[in-house]
């Protein structure tokens, strides 16, 4: 997803998924039921507005379903995914409230290494091994925050997508605008390399001429 839209994601009808339908989160953690995102089709996509929160976007497919709503009536179990300027969280639901799920939208690659449950990893050019204890969705691709095993909180962290590859260094303030915005550039080279080029094109200078020797 892209821009402002949010997502209504339901247990596909499988044998494998009986037993983890209208139950709770902690139900199924009590008996180690994992939550994938496989396990799941999209129901119903939409736009929304900046502010919408889970619990507006659930009260009003409450009242009425969409005719393009191609799944049952909002229940226990049910996950909704809300995407804002391309970044995105996942909220299960339950009888009351709802439960946020930690990496559950990845990023389709057969390649992805990392989650929340990654320690000792180790990242090329960086010593010692790493543990991930944060994670960020940025335009549909998982970012991990990781922290040295050794030194913890008395070492800058780093950031990894979800192949372990090192995409920001010397992270001291978390997800904050300036690592989100380093996350994009890793995204969109092209577009920040022709934005640069703009940017000293029309800085005015004149070429240098080279003197005579």
């Amino acid at each position: 997803m892209a821009g402002n839209q949010f997502a209504v994601y339901q247990l596909r009808e499988i044998p494998e998924n009986r037993k983890k339908r209208f139950r709770s989160y902690a139900e199924l953690q009590k008996e180690h039921i994992q939550i994938r995102y496989t396990d799941y089709k999209q129901v119903y996509r939409s736009w929304m507005r900046y502010d919408e929160t889970p619990d507006n976007i659930r009260n009003c497919l409450a009242k009425q379903l969409p005719k393009k709503f191609s799944g049952h009536a909002l229940s226990i179990g049910d996950v909704l995914i809300l995407d804002k300027n391309g970044e995105a969280a996942a909220y299960y639901l339950e009888k009351e409230g709802f439960t946020v799920l930690a990496g559950f939208i990845r990023n389709g690659s057969s390649s992805t290494l990392i989650s929340l449950a990654t320690t000792n990893f180790h990242i090329e050019g960086k010593e010692g091994s790493w543990l991930a204890f944060d994670n960020l969705v940025v335009e549909g691709k998982e970012f991990f925050l990781m922290e040295h095993t050794t030194y913890g909180k008395n070492a800058a962290w780093v950031v990894v997508d979800g192949t372990g590859k090192l995409i920001v260094d010397q992270v001291t303030a978390g997800f904050d605008e300036t690592v989100k915005e380093q996350i994009v550039s890793y995204l969109h080279p092209q577009e920040i390399r022709e934005k640069e080029g703009n940017l000293f094109g029309k800085t005015g200078r004149k070429p240098m001429k080279m003197e005579n020797i």
